[in-house]
């Protein structure tokens, strides 16, 4: 029982290490910040934060550390929605759509909402 606890501890608290010093931006639900990237206030390090938020948010569960249910997807999905961006070499304009797309294809997912095609 004591080792269970200690290893979800040490899992949790690498989760939030993880976050802290990979990717700042990762922390929290992440709307606000996906927000602040289609309103150009925010640079928006993908790749990072897709990964940390990934893994961070698998060892936090796994930690027993609770995670919102909308927040993560939408960031996570936005994420997706950039690379899809700049994967087609889109415009500054375009990329801000594919963001978008992706913010909302990830509030589609969290409630198994079916996405119109």
């Amino acid at each position: 029982m004591a080792l269970a606890v200690g290893f979800a501890a040490v899992l949790a608290g690498a989760g939030v290490a993880l976050v802290r010093r990979m990717a700042p931006e990762a922390s929290g639900s992440g709307i606000p910040h996906v927000e602040g990237v289609l309103h150009n206030r925010f640079s928006f390090r993908w790749f990072r934060v897709l990964w940390v938020k990934v893994i961070g948010g698998i060892m936090s569960i796994g930690g027993g550390l609770a995670l919102g249910r909308e927040g993560p997807t939408i960031q996570i999905g936005a994420c997706i929605g950039r690379a899809g961006g700049l994967w087609f070499g889109s415009n500054p304009e375009e990329e801000r759509t594919m963001i978008a797309v992706g913010a909302a294809a990830g509030l589609s997912a969290a409630f198994n909402a079916p996405s119109p095609g």
